[in-house]
Protein backbone atom coordinates (compact mmCIF):
# COMPACT_ATOMS: atom_id res chain seq x y z
CA UNK A 1 0.00 0.00 0.00
CA UNK A 2 2.89 2.58 0.49
CA UNK A 3 4.31 1.96 -2.51
CA UNK A 4 0.88 2.63 -4.39
CA UNK A 5 0.38 5.69 -2.68
CA UNK A 6 3.80 7.19 -2.67
CA UNK A 7 3.95 6.18 -6.74
CA UNK A 8 7.37 3.94 -6.01
CA UNK A 9 7.89 1.89 -8.87
CA UNK A 10 7.79 -1.05 -10.10
CA UNK A 11 5.48 -2.46 -7.14
CA UNK A 12 2.96 0.59 -7.23
CA UNK A 13 1.98 -1.00 -10.27
CA UNK A 14 1.69 -4.45 -8.84
CA UNK A 15 0.09 -2.94 -6.13
CA UNK A 16 -2.12 -0.85 -8.80
CA UNK A 17 -3.69 -4.18 -10.55
CA UNK A 18 -4.73 -5.42 -7.03
CA UNK A 19 -6.79 -1.96 -5.73
CA UNK A 20 -8.07 -2.39 -10.19
CA UNK A 21 -9.34 -5.79 -9.05
CA UNK A 22 -10.88 -4.31 -5.76
CA UNK A 23 -12.97 -1.83 -7.48
CA UNK A 24 -14.10 -4.20 -10.04
CA UNK A 25 -14.89 -6.16 -7.38
CA UNK A 26 -13.36 -9.37 -7.98
CA UNK A 27 -11.44 -9.48 -4.75
CA UNK A 28 -12.04 -8.36 -1.59
CA UNK A 29 -8.59 -6.70 0.50
CA UNK A 30 -8.04 -7.19 3.83
CA UNK A 31 -5.19 -4.77 5.80
CA UNK A 32 -4.68 -4.29 9.55
CA UNK A 33 -5.03 -1.37 11.71
CA UNK A 34 -1.27 -1.97 11.66
CA UNK A 35 -0.78 -1.17 8.45
CA UNK A 36 -3.10 1.73 8.41
CA UNK A 37 -0.70 3.28 11.18
CA UNK A 38 2.02 2.19 9.11
CA UNK A 39 0.54 4.38 5.69
CA UNK A 40 -0.03 7.51 8.15
CA UNK A 41 3.07 7.44 10.53
CA UNK A 42 5.28 9.43 8.02
CA UNK A 43 2.19 11.62 7.00
CA UNK A 44 1.99 12.63 10.59
CA UNK A 45 5.31 13.18 11.28
CA UNK A 46 6.28 15.24 8.53
CA UNK A 47 2.98 17.37 9.17
CA UNK A 48 2.01 16.33 5.30
CA UNK A 49 -1.51 17.63 5.76
CA UNK A 50 -1.96 16.24 2.04
CA UNK A 51 -0.44 12.93 2.11
CA UNK A 52 -2.52 12.09 5.53
CA UNK A 53 -5.83 13.27 3.83
CA UNK A 54 -4.96 11.32 0.69
CA UNK A 55 -4.41 8.36 2.47
CA UNK A 56 -7.70 8.25 4.90
CA UNK A 57 -9.85 9.25 1.86
CA UNK A 58 -8.07 6.39 0.40
CA UNK A 59 -8.77 4.17 3.39
CA UNK A 60 -12.15 5.54 3.90
CA UNK A 61 -13.51 5.35 -0.15
CA UNK A 62 -11.55 2.25 -1.82
CA UNK A 63 -14.25 -0.06 -2.50
CA UNK A 64 -14.07 -3.74 -0.97
CA UNK A 65 -11.37 -2.69 1.15
CA UNK A 66 -11.23 -3.66 4.47
CA UNK A 67 -9.93 -2.43 7.60
CA UNK A 68 -9.84 -4.94 10.73
CA UNK A 69 -8.43 -4.57 14.18
CA UNK A 70 -5.88 -6.48 15.81
CA UNK A 71 -6.87 -8.91 17.84
CA UNK A 72 -5.17 -12.30 19.13
CA UNK A 73 -7.08 -14.07 16.32
CA UNK A 74 -5.59 -11.51 13.63
CA UNK A 75 -2.39 -12.19 15.11
CA UNK A 76 -2.22 -15.72 14.85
Amino acid sequence: MIYLLEGRQPYAAYVAEITTAMERGYVTGFISTIVEMELLVKPVREQDIAARDRIEIFLRQMPNLVVRPVNRVVAR
